[in-house]
């Protein structure tokens, strides 16, 4: 099988889209699967094929898969396109909110409409149910061929690792005996950071929990609005670094505030690290973590209150906690690891191409996990 990975961003392992597309193409060239890449440098909306000019062009009729995780590529007829998230529907959701996803509505509504063009144009693949949902409403692409392909994690980059949790604790002045609440993304409004605040001031007359926040902004970067990150006494805030792995281990519990994310990375990394998540409902990481076996799940991402209770909880039962942690780890394991990912894109690429009888067997991740 010849298969041509195409985007408008590079793979990288930095998380994100481009984490996906490199550990997706790493594993079909292990299988033994011819793979092209062609990621042009700028975001075009069209995937060359000589008729179209561009510096790079691509012959559709040399491969049995073309594959895009962007709006490159829409006019091609049977190609593959990976939906991490629907525009359409953060942006009504930031509306419902009285708040904004990205800057500028115009980009937002050109990408709206390009997306609908893929989605009506090509094979649909989505990260997660709740995208797939999203984009037979938005769209209008019926449900049954929309398939969901969850993302996978490195489970050999993200383990638990108690040593170099207690050394970036020490490295941060964090006491051992403080409960460690981790935070990570960026600032923007959908990643409910407005709700962080009204969290850590429902806890801070616990003097043993502390939230541990990490951002890709600097501190010196950080927008007015968020100055109270270097300022309340139960807060360290860290700006993005490499070490991931060992951010997770230093706390005993993560916690997600999304209003709207399709199936974040940060979810599996935590749980591979053997952390429990605390998260509202909204969203994809509801069909990874299950309520009170490997995380818990709130209804409402407006309810601080029930998030902040779980917090205190956890914090109070640290044996409870760590079990719940080693359940989040065995969940990863059994189906939300790279290999998963990359068996599962390749039984998407047969049920398309040939037919629902003629497929090989779809995997259960294709199906709603409850």
């Amino acid at each position: 099988m010849n298969i041509l990975q195409t985007s408008c961003v590079k793979p990288s392992i930095n998380g994100g889209i481009p984490n996906v597309e490199y550990f997706l193409i790493k594993g079909l060239k292990e299988k033994g699967y011819n793979v092209s890449e062609h990621f042009p440098f700028l975001k075009s909306m069209v995937l060359s094929d000589g008729r179209y000019g561009m510096s790079l062009p691509v012959r559709e009729e040399l491969f049995d898969v073309i594959h895009t995780h962007t709006n490159i590529g829409w006019h091609t007829k049977g190609a593959f396109r990976t939906f991490h998230g629907c525009t359409a529907q953060g942006t009504d959701i930031a509306r419902e909110e009285k708040g904004h996803v990205l800057k500028g509505g115009l980009y937002l509504k050109l990408n709206a409409f390009m997306e609908k063009r893929c989605a009506r144009k090509n094979h649909c693949i989505a990260v997660s149910d709740y995208t797939a949902n999203a984009i037979s409403k938005y769209y209008g692409v019926p449900r049954d061929k929309v398939l969901t392909v969850h993302n996978g994690i490195d489970t050999d980059k993200f383990f638990p690792c108690k040593t170099c949790g207690w050394e970036m604790r020490e490295e941060h002045g964090i006491p051992d005996n403080m409960f460690v609440v981790t935070w990570t993304g960026h600032m923007e409004y959908n990643k409910g950071i407005h709700y962080l605040l009204e969290i850590i001031d429902k806890c801070k007359k616990y003097e043993n929990i502390i939230f541990v926040i990490r951002s890709s902004v600097q501190t010196k970067d950080i927008p007015k609005q968020y100055k109270w990150l270097l300022t309340s006494p139960n807060i360290k805030f860290l700006p993005h670094g490499e070490d991931m792995p060992e951010f997770y281990n230093m706390g005993n519990i993560h916690l997600m505030t999304s209003t709207y994310d399709p199936m974040p990375l940060t979810v599996l990394e935590a749980m591979s690290c053997g952390k429990a998540v605390i998260a509202p409902k909204s969203g994809g990481h509801s069909e990874v973590i299950q309520h009170n076996i490997s995380g818990f799940l709130v209804d409402d991402h407006k309810n601080t209150y029930e998030l902040a209770n779980w917090i205190i909880t956890m914090a109070e039962a640290p044996n409870w906690c760590a079990r719940i942690g080693k359940a989040a780890r065995k969940r990863i394991l059994e189906k939300f690891t790279l290999e998963h990912m990359v068996n599962n894109y390749l039984a998407a690429y047969s049920w398309f191409k040939y037919g629902q009888h003629e497929a090989v067997p779809l995997p259960k991740t294709y199906r709603s996990v409850k």
